[in-house]
């Protein structure tokens, strides 16, 4: 029974900084709250140097496209009676095949995008490190508390928490 269940430890770690790690940090007391255990996860992008070089392309040339594709711009605004309205162009990258489609360069009349010189994946960061409990991946909660406080009553209150947090959103979402 002690034993935890195996978990992707990875699709709970983002849960539990963004959900469990906030909760926990609006207690009374609590300075700080730290989820360990977790990776992050990231969009890759893993160029073939060989096939950049055959098209006379740099790592710069790709970097470039990326960033300027990737931002939020100001297209100006318009004014209708006495109103008025701001227009903004959303370009941030929303899944890995915006990122694959994006042009890099146009040699003799045909583009060069990035799947054609890169894979793009959606994958978590390398691992730096590591929890485990009785040999299985974990998570684990590291709470500090403000300088000055009483450790019993936060500990209380912290106990409170959690019970609300299983019972609630954690069960709800099948991480119980």
């Amino acid at each position: 029974e002690l034993v935890p269940p195996d978990i992707d430890v990875g699709a709970y770690g983002k849960f539990a900084e963004d959900v469990v790690e906030a909760q926990l940090e609006r207690v009374p007391g609590v300075a700080d709250v730290f989820i360990r255990g977790g990776r992050r996860r990231q969009l890759q992008v893993i160029v073939d140097p060989a096939k950049l070089a055959s098209r006379g392309l740099t790592i710069d040339n790709l970097r470039r496209a990326l960033t300027q594709s990737n931002q939020d711009l100001s297209a100006g605004d318009f004014w209708e009676w006495k109103r008025r309205y701001v227009v903004r162009t959303i370009g941030q990258f929303r899944s890995p095949e915006q990122v694959a489609d994006q042009i890099i360069a146009t040699n003799r009349d045909q583009a060069v995008r990035i799947r054609d010189v890169a894979e793009v994946r959606l994958d978590y960061e390398k691992q730096t490190g590591f929890v485990r409990r009785f040999g299985v991946q974990n998570l684990s909660v590291n709470v500090n508390r403000d300088q000055g406080e009483k450790v019993v009553e936060i500990m209380s209150l912290l106990r409170t928490e959690v019970q609300r947090l299983t019972e609630g959103i954690l069960k709800q979402n099948g991480h119980v």
